[in-house]
């Protein structure tokens, strides 16, 4: 699953491609830019997938989100548990991210 079919699927603002949060406008996702609200109300629900297909799917849509968008730590780079994004209180989650 890429960030766009999960923002499709599980985005309330979305509409044929275009945001209607606020006034009607292109899909942040899309264009692969960062969205508060898919941050703040779509990923995190992937701590409430109980079906282990469509958690790793959507897990995957996540990370991928994340590296477009220069949210992943670098292994190499000095890691601080209070820089963590807030979307990601799932443990587990939050460590797959940190691997990479």
């Amino acid at each position: 699953m890429t960030p766009s079919q999960l923002a499709k699927t599980e985005c309330a603002n979305w509409n044929s491609g275009r945001c209607l949060n606020g006034e009607p406008k292109d899909c942040k996702v899309l264009s692969r830019h960062r969205c508060s609200y898919f941050e703040e109300c779509v990923m995190p629900m992937v701590k409430y997938i109980t079906d282990p297909r469509k958690k790793k799917e959507t897990s995957e849509a996540i990370l991928i989100y994340r590296t477009d968008n220069n949210m992943v730590k670098h292994r190499n780079a000095t890691r601080n548990r209070s820089d963590a994004p807030r979307c990601h209180a799932n443990g587990k989650l939050r460590q797959q991210h940190e691997e990479i």
